[in-house]
């Protein structure tokens, strides 16, 4: 028994070398993808996250944000990866992203192997709350969130690029954050269990 889990722990740590994860968070206008868009998204790659990549919503031909690039944009920068981490991008982000896909005429995300941080603190750790802010706070010693500001979002979603700035930020740091955190609890990820999907 000692064999195979030494043997698991060094396919992890080959697994971890010789793979590429994708750092995953968008911004969005309403929890429900039926009725509101994605305002920005950001893929960091495991090991260059400091300046992920980020799509933003812009105008379209009547002057009305849409999201269809972005949405675009993320779907080819996760199928570049490996793996895909998220904080509660199961029940969000990734369904989130496959919703205004399917919307705007567009396949889903064709594979994804998908590593959600938030279940890997849930069921190893014991936190107050299994928010990301709480998580960095915690195992980091700090968080460099900014609030999540209703009418920030809501001037973004009209349009105002000071807002928007302001959201772009908020979804680089949580990507920055979720990297340092996965390289706190990549300990407990079984990597060669997390299977691919397709669609």
């Amino acid at each position: 028994k000692r064999g195979r889990l030494d043997l698991a722990q060094a396919k992890n740590e080959w697994l971890l070398q010789r793979s590429k994860f994708a750092l995953f968070d968008i911004e969005t206008t309403n929890l429900d993808a039926s009725i509101g868009m994605i305002l920005c998204g950001c893929i960091g790659f495991y090991g260059e996250y400091t300046s992920p990549l980020t799509a933003v919503a812009d105008k379209d031909e009547a002057g009305l944000l849409t999201d269809r690039a972005v949405c675009l944009s993320l779907r080819d920068w996760i199928e570049q990866a490996n793996y895909v981490i998220t904080w509660y991008g199961t029940k969000f982000d990734v369904p989130y992203l496959n919703t205004r896909l399917l919307m705007h005429g567009e396949r889903p995300v064709d594979r994804l192997r998908h590593i959600d941080l938030y279940y890997t603190a849930r069921f190893k750790l014991k936190l107050h709350s299994n928010r990301l802010q709480v998580a960095a706070e915690t195992l980091l010693d700090k968080s460099d969130k900014t609030r999540v500001l209703g009418p920030v979002w809501q001037r973004a979603a009209q349009g105002d690029e000071e807002s928007m700035k302001y959201i772009i930020d908020h979804c680089q740091v949580d990507v920055r954050e979720l990297g340092k955190l996965f390289e706190r609890l990549r300990g407990f990820v079984n990597l060669s269990a997390v299977r691919y999907r397709k669609f």
